[in-house]
């Protein structure tokens, strides 16, 4: 993960627009696996990365990603000693992601 907030944002965007890519190519083929796994494995490297970053920061990009279908599977809140709120985003495995975006068609 870059620390420069710049370079941060650019590497995701640049990863939200891939799966923007690869799920607009997708609709194009008969078998669209290879975009979901590559759908799959890019939305957890994001997940993976907001998970470093404040809850502030990561907002906007939870909510580009729920607008593309891609919802982490916990959003687990937990009061820790100092009363502050950590989020826990859980990374899913790409198969079970997979079959997941297999069952929702």
């Amino acid at each position: 993960l870059p620390t420069d907030p710049v370079k941060r944002k650019k590497v995701l965007e640049d990863k939200i627009r891939l799966i923007r890519g690869f799920q607009e190519q997708s609709q194009f083929v008969k078998d669209p696996v290879w975009f979901t796994w590559m759908t799959s494995s890019t939305a957890m490297n994001i997940l993976g990365m907001l998970a470093k970053m404040s809850p502030a920061e990561r907002k906007p990009y939870l909510q580009e990603l729920k607008s593309l279908h891609i919802f982490p599977l916990s959003a687990k809140k937990e009061k820790m000693l100092s009363q502050r709120i950590k989020t826990y985003l859980a990374n899913i495995s790409p198969n079970l992601y997979c079959k997941l975006m297999s069952i929702r068609k």
